[in-house]
Parts: C-alpha cells; sequence; structure tokens
C-alpha cells in the first residue's frame, strides 16, 4: 500500500485529525495513531501487544515525544491534544506522512530534513523505529521522551502513586516493569545513552472518546529521555519489546526487507484492482492464523459480535490455509450453540446473550460455501450434518426468542418486547418494531431447508432429503403468499398481526444473495433491479430506501444513524452474489463492478488510512462513521476480488 499526505494538509490540524493509520501484526499487537502522532482516542498507541492473562490488549507505550536541539534552538516535533489546547505544535514542521507501506513521517527544521519510520516485526512483539537525518548540515540533537500508559486498551489512567518508576539499565538498552502483572517493556537503541528522571504529564485529551460520551482525560509516565547525536544522513534504530534482545543480532534493513515483503501484493490492472490487492494485504494482518483464531472485528471494539464474524467467514474460506482455518472456526462457532440460537455477542467472562433468529441460518449458507468449495463430504459426515439437523430441529420445534415454526411453514420471530431481528428497531419507548415473519429470516430458512436437502443427498440420507424437500416446498408457497405486495411488485419487509410493513430496507437483498432463493427466476431479477434501483450505491448498500415516505415512528438517534438510510459497505459482497445469480454477465462483467465501486476504495485514502469503515453517510459528502478498521467490511471486499477474478 502506497499513501501519502502532503504538508497543506498535516499542518492544518481541522484536517489532519481525521487520518489516522495502523500497523498491525500477527500476535494482535498493533501500533496507532494519527498522522500527525497525536493520539485522539483511548486505543491509540504506539506499542500495545496482547495480554491472554487478561484476555485483552494493553498499551504499554502511549507515544514518544521528539525533539530537535538545532544549535540552540529548541524544535518539538511531537503534537499532543489537552481540552483547551493543543501542544506542541510539532505537525507544523511535518513535510509529508506517507504510508510505504509502513507509516513514515518527514519533518522539516529550518533547512534539516528528518524522517522517522516505523513498523511491527509480524511475528513477534518488536516495534522497529528508525529517525534518520536525510540531508547534509551540522548535527543535530536528538531528545526522545518515552511515556508509558501501562493499561487496558479500553481504560484510562490517572497518576499512581504505587506505580514502579524504576528505570533498570544495560549496555544500549532500558526497561521498565510498572506493574508486576503487565509485560515488561525495553526499548533498544544502536547508539546514544537514557537519562532517567520520573514525571507524569496531566489531562490528555482524546475527543473521539468525549464524542461517544466516554471518559476523556488520562495522565502519562515519563520515566525519562534518550538523548542521541545525528550526523548527516546518520540513523538512530530503536526497538521497543517485551522481551530480552541481543541488539548486535538486529539488523534494520534486512527486517524493513523482510516486512516490506510481506506487505506488498503484485499490482497488476487498474488501480480498483491494485486496492483490492491492498485490501488483501490488510486482511491477511488482521487474520491471527497461527492458532487459528478469530480475527477481532476491531480494534476499537472489546464486545465480540457474532454476526460480523460471520461475515468474515467466505474471505477466511478463500484465504491461505482457508477450508482448515475455516472447519477450526465453525466448529469453535458452534460449540455455543444454546437450543439451536448462537450468541449475539460474545464476552469475555460474562454469559453470553441469545435471541437473534437469523445467526444460526447462516451458519447453513456459511456451511454450504465450505461444500461447495472442498466437496469434503467426510467433514458433513462426521462433525456438521448433526448439528445442521439440530438447528432445524430446535426452530421447528419453538426456542427462545419467541421463534417458532407457524403451521404455513414460516418462521415466526420476536414481539414487541423481543428483538430477533438482523435490523434492530425499538420506538422511543423501547418497543421493538421489527418482529413476526421477518422477510430475511423466512428466506434464510428456506436456504437452510434446501441445503439441508441437498447434503442429505450427497450423504445418502434419503429420508431426510424427502422430508426436507417437502419442508422447503411449504415454505417456498407460503413466503410468496404472505410476502409479496401486488400493489408494488416487491417484497413486504415484516409481516405481523397488526401491519404488512412496505419498507424497503436493506434485507430485501437476503433473498436473492443465498444459494437457494425462495423466488422464482424472474421475481428474483425484479428485485435484484429494485434494489439496484433504491439501495445500491458505488458505496455498498443503503440501509433504506429513504425516498420513500413512510408513517413509522421515530426510532433513536443511533438506530436511525445506522439503519435509516446509511451506506454499509460490507453488503457489497451480498450485492455480487445476487448478480452473479441473477445477472447475466460477460468477460466485461468483473471490470465494470471494480470500476463503479471505485469510490468505495478511494476510501481507504481517509478516515484510517488503508481500512474501509463501518458505516458511510452520503450527503454533499462521504463521511465515515461507526468503527473505523471494521473487519468485516475489508473481508467482504476481499472475497468479491477473489469471486471475480477466478
Amino acid at each position: 500500500m502506497s499513501i501519502e499526505i502532503n504538508a497543506d494538509i498535516l499542518q492544518n490540524l481541522e484536517w489532519s485529525q481525521t487520518y489516522e493509520w495502523l500497523e498491525r501484526n500477527k500476535t494482535g499487537a498493533y501500533a496507532a495513531s494519527t498522522v500527525t502522532g497525536m493520539n485522539l482516542r483511548r486505543t491509540h498507541g504506539l506499542f500495545v501487544v496482547t495480554s491472554p492473562e487478561k484476555n485483552n490488549r494493553i498499551i504499554l507505550l502511549s507515544k514518544l515525544e521528539d525533539s530537535v536541539f538545532l544549535g540552540n534552538s529548541l524544535y518539538e516535533l511531537s503534537a499532543n491534544r489537552y481540552a483547551d489546547t493543543v501542544f506542541p505544535k510539532g505537525f507544523e514542521y511535518l513535510q509529508k506522512f506517507e504510508m510505504k507501506p509502513f507509516p513514515c513521517f518527514t519533518y522539516q527544521i529550518e533547512d534539516r530534513l528528518i524522517q522517522k519510520t516505523l513498523f511491527l516485526l509480524q511475528d513477534k512483539n518488536i516495534l522497529v523505529v528508525r529517525y534518520e537525518l536525510k540531508n547534509q548540515g551540522p548535527p543535530i540533537k536528538l531528545v526522545i521522551k518515552p511515556f508509558l500508559a501501562g493499561r487496558d486498551s479500553y481504560q484510562l489512567i490517572k497518576e499512581n502513586l504505587g506505580l514502579n518508576t524504576d528505570s533498570y539499565l544495560g549496555q544500549s538498552w532500558v526497561r521498565w516493569s510498572p506493574r508486576a502483572d503487565l509485560p515488561a517493556l525495553y526499548i533498544y537503541f544502536n547508539h546514544g545513552e537514557f537519562i532517567p528522571a520520573s514525571l507524569w504529564y496531566h489531562n490528555f485529551f482524546y475527543p473521539l472518546d468525549e464524542a461517544k460520551g466516554q471518559e476523556k482525560t488520562e495522565d502519562l509516565f515519563n520515566p525519562g529521555f534518550l538523548q542521541f547525536q545525528l550526523k548527516p544522513y546518520d540513523t538512530l534504530d530503536l526497538y521497543v519489546s517485551t522481551e530480552d534482545l541481543n541488539i548486535n543480532e538486529l539488523d534494520y534493513e534486512k527486517l524493513y526487507r523482510l516486512e516490506a515483503s510481506r506487505r506488498f501484493y503484485p499490482r497488476k490492472g487498474n488501480e480498483s484492482h491494485a486496492r483490492y490487492l491492498d485490501l488483501q494485504a490488510t486482511f491477511s494482518g488482521m487474520l491471527l492464523s497461527d492458532e487459528f483464531q478469530m480475527p477481532p472485528v476491531s480494534l476499537l471494539m472489546k464486545e465480540r459480535a457474532l454476526r460480523d464474524r460471520l461475515i468474515m467467514m467466505p474471505a477466511i474460506l478463500l484465504s491461505e490455509n482457508g477450508p482448515a482455518h475455516f472447519r477450526h472456526l465453525i466448529i469453535k462457532i458452534l460449540k455455543e450453540l444454546d437450543n439451536g440460537l448462537l450468541p449475539i455477542l460474545v464476552t469475555e467472562n460474562s454469559t453470553p446473550f441469545y435471541g437473534a433468529a437469523d445467526l444460526s441460518l447462516w451458519i447453513f449458507e456459511l456451511a454450504y460455501a465450505y461444500f461447495m468449495e472442498t466437496h469434503d463430504r467426510k467433514f458433513f459426515e462426521e462433525k456438521l450434518f448433526d448439528i445442521l439437523r439440530s438447528i432445524y430441529e430446535a426452530y421447528a420445534k419453538g426456542t427462545s426468542g419467541n421463534i417458532y415454526l407457524d403451521k404455513d411453514g414460516l418462521l415466526v420471530s420476536g414481539n414487541h418486547t423481543l428483538n430477533s431481528s438482523w435490523i434492530p428497531l425499538k420506538d422511543e419507548k423501547g418497543e421493538v418494531l421489527r418482529y413476526g415473519k421477518l422477510l430475511e429470516i423466512n428466506a434464510l430458512w428456506f436456504n437452510a431447508l434446501k441445503i439441508l436437502e441437498r447434503l442429505s443427498l450427497e450423504l445418502n440420507k434419503k429420508r431426510f432429503s424427502n422430508k426436507f424437500r417437502k419442508a422447503a416446498e411449504k415454505t417456498a408457497l407460503s413466503f410468496s403468499k404472505v410476502f409479496f405486495n401486488p400493489e408494488s411488485g416487491l417484497y413486504y419487509d415484516f409481516v405481523n398481526e397488526q401491519q404488512k410493513n412496505e419498507a424497503f430496507r436493506i434485507n430485501q437483498i437476503i433473498p436473492i444473495s443465498l444459494s437457494f432463493s425462495p423466488l422464482e427466476p424472474s421475481q428474483a431479477r425484479h428485485l435484484l433491479s429494485a434494489v439496484e434501483k433504491k439501495l445500491v450505491t458505488p458505496f455498498g448498500l443503503k440501509s433504506l430506501d429513504t425516498d420513500r415516505k413512510l408513517d413509522e415512528r421515530p426510532i433513536s438517534r443511533r438506530q436511525a444513524e445506522y439503519f435509516n438510510g446509511a451506506v454499509w459497505p460490507w453488503t457489497i459482497n451480498l450485492y455480487v452474489r445476487s448478480c452473479l445469480l441473477f445477472k447475466n454477465h460477460d468477460a466485461h462483467f468483473a471490470n465494470d463492478l471494480f470500476t463503479y465501486f471505485a469510490p468505495l476504495l478511494e476510501t481507504m485514502n481517509e478516515g484510517l488510512l488503508g481500512y474501509v469503515p463501518e458505516v458511510l453517510k452520503l450527503n454533499r459528502q462521504v463521511h465515515q462513521h461507526g468503527l473505523p478498521d471494521y473487519a468485516p467490511a475489508v473481508a467482504a471486499l476481499i472475497w468479491v476480488g477473489k469471486v471475480l477474478h477466478r
């Protein structure tokens, strides 16, 4: 990935603070901040590592506060946000920020050019930082103050008198162990010295936390400073680690080449194709493949939303070691089943929360995708078929969330006090708006029945095959009778004893994006045409056709932001699936789609650089909202790129 931001943006704080960068590795460690180095959210930090004991990430090193002495003049390269000011203002010296593919900052102090580059090793908790004086002139003195946090990435700290503030010095290294329950922090340096001190800096302000109504200020500890002299074209290399290292075995040039080769993919074709390849590198970095762990949905999200993780599974299936990774993950997920249902959220050290009607039904689609990719009958025979059948039986008998099979073969789910919907709308009094027979739930139910029928045939279970075929026929007939709206020629969003809701929401794509659709091909093509007209944008699908004026009860502000017209980039994969199923496509089909969705790929140049956000709002401009490093959006685009290039 190669992204460059110039001085006009960097030196305009209103603009520059909207650009963030994220460097991560496969151990789960990361470094993140803005392009000026000014931390604006609690999860920003220069060296953040995973803590198996705490099931979380720990910010050990919040930042490096760097300064330059040129003659008798002091120039601060850093920048910090406080409640009423910004100090220092090192962004005023920033000439260029690049991702090539690592974060690289170029400062100009008078006529001197100073460059700082940083990256993480992919398989070790080691952050590498290089400072380089890029041109001729007298030497400069570089002073670097490490600011330690030593906290959970979701918490903030205040000055702590019980902290161990001692610095442990060795030959070309310094170590700190502020708390016994956290890893030690080492900084190794190839020349210069460390001078111990013990200072607290107060009231760092994080406006992006304030915007979410969270606590927004904290104190950071500075244990001293590193000082060095840099001659023209000289370099200073720092290695930040949680382990004892031998600095004589650390070679910056060799490590840089190795890590760069891991990040760059061959870039062929037009710029849109190249952006897809950049995303492939990003997604590869998100996968914690050593132990087949599910990648984090976002570094900013503590709770694990299962639906988001399911969205990522098709891309995982097509990734390196995909089938083995997929098998491990789907079995791990299915261990959470309770009476046929999967949990909505999985949080550490708390009881899983159940009640969503769609989650278990998506497992059928994922399992079938695996089967079509591998034709692995043995896995279904030994591991999966009986589990899928148990989900069917739980739904057919009735389970929690008021989810049960009606006599017409359609599923009923939820009520005015129980939400079971993929689109969890509630009015201002907290009453659930979408319940009863939901369009997407029953499309998924029909799909599950057809998949069970097909798998039963593959496994020579003819009795089961006939049973599921008859159930699917009944469901398809009722689906058409209950959901078809003869006045519009389209389909109701949901039907219950009180209403037949005519909202045209994003879930309309579900019946035509599954392996088996309850609609006839001509009906599916008509619905796809309506989706293209009402919902499809170059950034993904809108959550609601806002051109239709509906008499609906008001919903909460957050729900309105997400579900009343906002665009969800990850839904591009649902649209592409529908096109592959119900549109004629020629040799130009893939290129036409790449061209159409090029604006979505351009969002990688804004916000969190190199990533795709969770939600976009399209007014006169494109505004990013939600999680900036939303892995399901990246995964969806990866899937699209791989499928269209097959």
